[in-house]
């Protein structure tokens, strides 16, 4: 029986945050620079690739990323150290904001259609507005990354 796309995000969610949480170093060196990474094993079929870039804001990391899947538009996540988060938005350059569907355990996801509108306004665009907030408004992060090099972190690096 196949695993529910979100129940997926939700654990992916948790294993990226995790690998970068017990790895603060490369997390900081690797801040403002969009990533294609891989984490897990692909023998035992539990390999999960993103194309991700991971920021800090108030000493609390956050991270934003597509994740690879083998069929279907990469879903968007935006994830952070605080399971609080319960709204996430994204705006692209002058692009009206789009919501995250759902959020849960500290990471919004935003729906396959949403997050494939995302992907193409990634793609072309120069900067994203990321907000997170908690239930009661508090803005936990709202900052302006640039998109620069994301199209090259789209595709794995070679060898």
């Amino acid at each position: 029986m196949p695993i529910p796309m979100r129940t997926w995000l939700a654990a992916t969610s948790a294993l990226i945050l995790t690998f970068v949480w017990t790895a603060p170093s490369a997390a900081e060196e690797a801040a403002e620079t969009w990533q294609y990474q891989c984490l897990g094993d692909p023998a035992v079929g539990s390999r999960i690739c993103t194309t991700e870039l991971a920021t800090f804001q108030k000493g609390e990391e956050f991270i934003v990323y597509f994740v690879h899947v083998d069929k279907g538009k990469p879903p968007l996540v935006v994830s952070g150290e605080t399971e609080s988060i319960s709204r996430a938005s994204v705006a692209v350059d002058k692009n009206e904001p789009l919501a995250a569907g759902d959020c849960d355990e500290g990471a919004c996801f935003f729906s396959a259609t949403d997050s494939a509108m995302l992907m193409k306004q990634f793609r072309k665009g120069f900067r994203a507005k990321i907000t997170v907030e908690t239930a009661t408004g508090q803005v936990l992060f709202d900052r302006v990354l640039s998109l620069r090099g994301f199209t090259n972190a789209l595709i794995a690096p070679r060898g």
